[in-house]
């Protein structure tokens, strides 16, 4: 998914922003996983940290880092 989420800002010139959510949101509400896709309050704690280059620096699953 980090593939396609690069894709879509490098060469179509959609906003991170936008990436991440057509990446989490978009799939988590067709899947009907509301506590999933989305940071707030009672949603699960699942996300990634990237750096400016989009490169992964960290994998949280349940609010707890990857080693």
């Amino acid at each position: 998914m980090l593939d396609g989420v690069r894709l879509m800002v490098d060469q179509v010139g959609v906003s991170v922003g936008d990436a991440a959510v057509m990446a989490s949101t978009n799939p988590a509400i067709l899947l009907g996983a509301t506590d999933r896709g989305r940071l707030q309050i009672d949603a699960r704690a699942d996300l990634i940290v990237l750096s400016r280059t989009l490169e992964l620096k960290a994998v949280f699953i349940g609010g707890r880092e990857l080693a």
